[in-house]
């Protein structure tokens, strides 16, 4: 394997942004991803980081004092049983294609989802009424100590957009996933979403294939610019999609954050049906862009270089020459006007590699910088 130094990181980061690692690397598979442990052990003092597309992920500007390793490439297939078997350095959406092109459901809402198949059950990715964990059998993972080991769900203990391993201390890394695919369109109490029922207009449901999903999802999220597939990288926004998760809060809360977004008479019917396939005893979920919205927030708010998305509220997008304290300074802005306005404590999405200290004069200049897309400045702005 290759050990290069002092490498640059924003290229691998789909904000564009971060520092330089201090060591850096790829590897493809477990055996690799082990070696890359050793040499980190030895040279770095056990430091190390992995990294995928870089969808997912907000990078220090100072970089990171230890090896980054870059988990890439490898093979994926679909057998006649429907048992995928993907590395963890594929490209997700590769994966899905694969999947549906072979005629299976059960991934096909996921598509266009930036990021790497390693980082799928790390994150339980979900979309439009899919989750990773619905279809999810096994993975193979790298232990921070170089151990190689074969997980099921019940190590994994899968939750809302979340994982054992995401919360982890010292997270295993996962070079490998093994998904049962499906052979009918499952579509559980929630139903299709509603963008893409509205997408497919007449279309009756029964004839339905994986492949006609999975154009009229990519289509969805093209809209919002939340995919890149498809798109000219020239035209493709500095951004990891959704910023934030969305939280689970009590039922008159909800209703209060709903109404702001789509009017009072429809949003008990709307939390109904956005929280009935993920739910809290005593709590439901609600939207995080209702919560933005809420907020006073607003597509194509701007604090400098840094905004939301005029596309997507929950897209926090670096529209050229931002820092990830920029980025972070931002997201921690909106985090104080939730948890101020409405007692909401919102949960970033992407993880963070290295310092994610942001300074008080950093913060105070974004509030200065702040340009809401309506124009005029709310009362609540400092």
């Amino acid at each position: 394997m290759k050990f290069d130094r002092d490498v640059g990181l924003s290229a691998w980061c789909s904000f564009g942004t971060g520092g330089k690692a201090k060591w850096f690397c790829r590897a493809a598979n477990a055996e690799e991803v082990s070696e890359a442990i050793e040499f980190a052990s030895n040279r770095c003092d056990g430091a190390f980081a992995v990294i995928g597309a870089g969808s997912n992920i907000v990078i220090s500007d100072q970089g990171f004092d230890g090896l980054v390793i870059l988990l890439a490439g490898g093979d994926v297939s679909v057998g006649q049983d429907g048992l995928m078997v993907a590395a963890g350095g594929v490209v997700w959406d590769d994966a899905v294609s694969l999947a549906c092109h072979a005629g299976f459901f059960g991934l096909e809402r996921m598509s266009g989802i930036p990021g790497s198949v390693g980082a799928a059950p790390v994150q339980n990715i979900a979309a439009y009424g899919q989750a990773l964990s619905d279809v999810f059998v096994s993975a193979e993972v790298v232990h921070p100590s170089g151990d190689v080991e074969t997980w099921g769900s019940d190590r994994f203990s899968f939750s809302y957009r979340s994982s054992s391993v995401k919360t982890a201390p010292r997270p295993p890394v996962v070079t490998s996933v093994r998904l049962a695919l499906l052979d009918s369109l499952a579509l559980g109490s929630g139903g299709l979403y509603r963008d893409i029922e509205i997408a497919l207009g007449g279309t009756d449901r029964e004839s339905l294939s994986p492949g006609r999903l999975r154009e009229t999802t990519l289509g969805v999220r093209r809209q919002k610019h939340l995919t890149w597939v498809g798109v000219d990288p020239a035209a493709r926004h500095k951004n990891a999609g959704s910023f934030f998760v969305s939280p689970f809060v009590p039922m008159d809360l909800a209703v209060e954050v709903t109404s702001a977004a789509v009017g009072q008479q429809r949003a008990e019917e709307f939390i109904g049906w956005y929280s009935k396939t993920d739910s809290k005893p005593g709590l439901v979920k609600v939207s995080a862009a209702h919560v933005l919205l809420a907020c006073g927030f607003s597509n194509g708010d701007r604090w400098g270089t840094v905004g939301l998305s005029p596309f997507h509220v929950l897209a926090l997008t670096n529209f050229g020459g931002a820092t990830s304290e920029e980025l972070l300074g931002v997201a921690e802005l909106i985090e104080r006007r939730a948890r101020e306005h409405l007692g909401i404590e919102l949960e970033a999405e992407p993880r963070i590699m290295g310092d994610s200290l942001v300074r008080p004069e950093t913060l105070t200049r974004l509030v200065s910088s702040y340009i809401p897309a309506s124009g005029r400045k709310p009362d609540w702005v400092g």
